[in-house]
This record gives C-alpha cells, structure tokens and sequence, in this order.
C-alpha cells in the first residue's frame, strides 16, 4: 500500500513538473498581436487626431507607425516608439503599460494627413504584426489636371468632357455653358464627370463649365472647350449694292466654318480672286473690294468658300446707280 501511494505521488509531481515546463514554452513562444482601438476617423485641417493601438506581448520589441498612401499602397514611415519630439513635430507616440496601448496623436493636421496608419511590430527580419486606422482630412474640390481642358471632334459625332476633382468629402461635379447657354440636351445644367453630347452640332461649340462642390468651402471650376469642325457655312448681309461709276463697292460675305476656309470670288462665274483668310475664330466678315470704272465691273459676284469637309457659297449682285453709296463704317 505504501508503495502504491508513494507510485502515485510521483505520477502527479511528474505531471505538475510537465505542465509548468509546457505553460514556459508556450509562454516564451507567444505570439505579438496588435489591434486599434478607434474607428476611422474624418478630421478638419488644423485638428488634432489620435490612434490608439493594442498591442500584445510586444516582448520589448519596438513599435513604429506608417502611412499607408492612396491605392498604391506606398508605406511612409512617421514616427517610432522612443522617438523624443521636437517643437516642430507634429507626430508623437505614447506608450500606457496598464492597458499595454501606444498611442500616436497627430498636431495641426494638413491635408496630406489623409491615409491609413498603421502601427507595427517588427517580429523578425520577415515577420511582422500590424493594425491599421484610415484618416481622412475634410478638404474642399479641386479639379485635377485628368480633366479634359479642350475637345475637338467633328460635326454629327459624339463628344465626352471629362472632369474629375479631388476632396473629401468626394465632391459632385455639375456642367454648365458659357453666359447659361442651353445644353445640346435642352437644360441649363446637368451633373456629372463626364458630359456626353451625341451627334454633335455646330451650335453646341463653346466653352463649358465644370464646377465641383461638396460641403467643404470654397468650389472650383474649370473651364473646357469645345471645338466643332464642319463644313462651311455662308451668307451675305447685302446680297444686291448699287454703287455709281467712279467709286468703289464693298461686297462683304459672312463665313462661319472650322477649320478656316479658303474664300474664291467668282465674277459672272470667273475666279477674279483666292486667298485664306486671317480669322482669329471660327466666325467671320470677308470682304472683296470692286472699282468700279465701267459697266463690265457690274454684274454677279459669288463668293464661294471651302475646307475639307465640303463648300457653299453666296451670290452678290452689283448694279448701277447714278448716286455713289457712301459708307464710311466698312
């Protein structure tokens, strides 16, 4: 009987022995984990922020902080733990052992302050545990340089203007026309990133206005051009002046075509005169000057305009008069 007993003695010194050696591996082999205690957090320029972060059997491993960047994910490092700030630094780190919580608080933030954060434990040279926090730093719109600044297409296709703008909150994006012009889709405004206008028109070539809002003072704007090439298009303000012999008639044709045209002037259906005009626009007055000596400088007069994408012409008729016209405006 003592025997037995002495036996199982033994047997349960043995398995406490055990256990305790077990609980010291599992001890010094514990794994580090990290978790932040805060929600994201959405902060105006010149707040102060802070993120606290739960750390775990950190075994005097040292804790730092990143900045995780936009979609690319590019890593910045802003501060460690033991780092001591200065007057000019507005990153800190804090460490409160009870509750085992290094905090980072952010001073007199600014706007690239946005991103994730990240607190981090360098297990080994190839392992690490980490927690991240997204901050975002209500800023107002302003329109980036992917937006369009000009369109060119040509008559009766279809035109995209683009307009993106960044902020926070995202800020909408609404299309206006130049002096409230109407839309080629009947209305005064319409809201988007991309405006869309199908079987373009001559009449719709302009200027444009994106404008990008969100709560955030103040607004940006942007102006986009656009472009419309046609055919051209032609008319005259007199079609029939009467003039006396001796002075000269002005015979004028209004033009409105892009790109510029080259302008024939016809007289009883003979070139008399070919040249490309100067035109600062898309729009405008060309003018043959006639002398009028004798009655063979009478008769019709066409201007005839062309570009790449077709022609037109107006018709002119020069008669006589026993008393001169005089204008001195042309």
């Amino acid at each position: 009987m003592t025997l037995l007993r002495s036996s199982l003695v033994f047997k349960a010194v043995f398995a406490t022995i055990f256990l305790q050696s077990l609980l010291e591996v599992h001890s010094s082999e514990a794994v580090e984990t990290a978790s932040i205690v805060e929600n994201d957090q959405v902060k105006r320029i010149g707040d102060e922020v802070e993120f606290n972060c739960r750390v775990n059997n950190p075994n005097d491993k040292t804790l730092f902080w990143m900045r995780i960047n936009g979609n690319n994910r590019s890593e910045q490092f802003v501060v460690a733990m033991g780092t001591t700030p200065t007057l000019k630094d507005r990153f800190s780190v804090d460490h409160y052992r009870d509750t085992a919580t290094y905090s980072l608080r952010i001073r007199r933030l600014e706007a690239n302050d946005t991103g994730f954060y990240q607190c981090r434990i360098a297990v080994d040279a190839n392992n690490k545990v980490s927690a991240e926090v997204k901050l975002d730093i209500e800023r107002p719109p302003e329109i980036t340089a992917k937006s369009s600044s000009s369109v060119t297409v040509v008559e009766g296709d279809s035109a995209e203007l683009k307009c993106e703008a960044d902020g926070f909150p995202s800020p909408s994006i609404t299309w206006k026309r130049e002096n409230d012009e109407i839309l080629p889709f009947g209305n005064t405004w319409t809201s988007g990133n991309v405006l869309r206008i199908q079987s373009v028109d001559k009449s719709d070539r302009g200027n444009y206005y994106c404008i990008a809002n969100n709560t955030i003072e103040p607004s940006d704007w942007a102006t986009i051009k656009l472009n419309v090439e046609f055919a051209p298009v032609v008319d005259t303000p007199r079609p029939r002046i009467g003039q006396a012999r001796g002075h000269d008639a002005k015979l004028q044709c209004h033009i409105v075509a892009n790109p510029t045209p080259i302008v024939t002037w016809l007289k009883n259906g003979k070139v008399i005169a070919t040249e490309t005009p100067h035109a600062t626009g898309d729009e405008f007055i060309h003018m043959h000057r006639v002398s009028v000596i004798d009655s063979k400088d009478y008769g019709t007069y066409t201007c005839r305009v062309k570009n790449k994408y077709g022609k037109a012409e107006a018709v002119i008729e020069l008669f006589k008069t026993e008393f001169a016209w005089i204008n001195d405006r042309d």
